[in-house]
């Protein structure tokens, strides 16, 4: 009888933990207008308003016109808001780093603070990394274009090329990289236009504000970047010649620093966002390799 009892107890608790643990993830609502979500090669489009749907890690998400969808990551209770036309790819838990995809579209991110850990929570677009540690933050993407405004806390942004030179935008300050070049100086956003931009749907409202030069890179951190690129010189080299050369070998390209007086190039390799047409079609999963020359300006 005190085996059976046993058993019993032990049927029990795992019945609990596994209905427990089926509770527990991260989850989609549909705000307004419709969504694609692309999970496991499968494409779904919802338009049912107010309903919680399961994402996992490598989902993508596609919203249409006029559409706003807010993403809630469960295990720290962080919080994404999607507005119209924008493209994205979720990631948890990689490497304990959450990795979210933004190649193209207008978020708003809330994210719960990291304690004792340094920029657990990262964005990437087309041509920057955006880095936290638990903030609330808008931004927008595409085009080439990156632009960040924090609400609190603080953001880190860098171009993708040299995420070492980064600048650190405090709460009420905005700043850009546009196209191949570093981000700009941040600068203090007036109430009327934060307001403007955290309210809009489109990834538009962000030229209202003015943006500084860029920043400038010190020598310090230009031979910080030749250092990586030896060091990545000799990583390929030696892969070469362990597997030879193959046709997916991606094609190099060249990240050209200007600093008035020799030329240093960086090679990088960048992937190239998904387009998103006007309307909801199918979401491209494979990404190309482009090449592009990156002119730092003073």
């Amino acid at each position: 009888m005190r085996k059976y009892t046993t058993s019993l107890i032990i049927l029990i608790f795992l019945l609990s933990f596994t209905f427990h643990f089926s509770l527990m993830g991260n989850e989609l609502e549909l705000i307004k207008g419709q969504v694609k979500i692309r999970s496991k090669g499968l494409d779904l489009v919802h338009r049912q308003k107010g309903k919680r749907i399961p994402v996992f890690n490598g989902d993508q998400v596609q919203t249409g016109p006029n559409s706003e969808v807010k993403i809630y990551l469960e295990e720290q209770g962080d919080t994404i808001e999607l507005q119209s036309f924008s493209f994205f790819k979720v990631a948890v838990g990689e490497d304990n780093v959450d990795k979210m995809v933004l190649p193209v579209g207008k978020a708003r991110f809330t994210v719960k603070k990291r304690v004792g850990l340094t920029n657990r929570f990262k964005v990437r677009t087309g041509n920057a990394i955006v880095g936290v540690k638990g903030t609330e933050w808008v931004m927008s993407s595409g085009e080439g274009d990156t632009s960040v405004l924090t609400v609190s806390g603080i953001v880190s942004l860098a171009n993708i090329l040299a995420p070492e030179i980064s600048v650190d935008i405090q709460e009420n300050q905005a700043s850009r990289i546009e196209q191949n070049k570093l981000p700009t100086t941040p600068v203090e956003v007036p109430p009327q236009v934060r307001e403007q931009v955290a309210k809009s749907s489109s990834r538009k409202a962000f030229s209202a504000i003015t943006y500084g030069a860029p920043i400038v890179p010190t020598k310090e951190q230009l031979q910080e970047l030749q250092r990586k690129k030896e060091e990545k010189e000799k990583t390929e080299d030696s892969t070469e010649k362990k597997e030879g050369q193959t046709d997916e070998t991606p094609v190099e390209s060249e990240f050209l620093v200007d600093t008035g007086e020799e030329e240093e190039y960086i090679d990088v390799f960048i992937d190239e966002p998904p387009e998103i047409p006007d309307e909801l079609e199918e979401v491209t999963s494979e990404v190309e390799i482009e090449t592009i020359k990156i002119k730092i300006d003073h």
